[in-house]
């Protein structure tokens, strides 16, 4: 099972959206806070966007290895 997007997304950008909780409010993190807080949601998402980059980066030093047969 790959994870992130499919091979098919040429951007290969995260499909999700960030979302904000105030688990302190809202332990089980039902209701979202992102529309009090849009400072800090494009701050994490500036930072979630570049360590995705990074990762993405990183992922082409490393080549597949052979199957494992089970």
């Amino acid at each position: 099972m790959d994870i992130g997007p499919p091979q098919s997304d040429t951007l290969r950008r995260p499909p999700w959206r960030l979302r904000l909780f105030d688990l302190w409010t809202d332990p089980l993190a039902i209701q979202p806070v992102n529309e009090l807080h849009p400072d800090l949601v494009k701050k994490y998402t500036a930072f979630l966007e570049q360590q995705w980059k990074d990762h993405q980066a990183l992922a082409t030093r490393f080549k597949p290895g052979t199957p494992v047969v089970r």
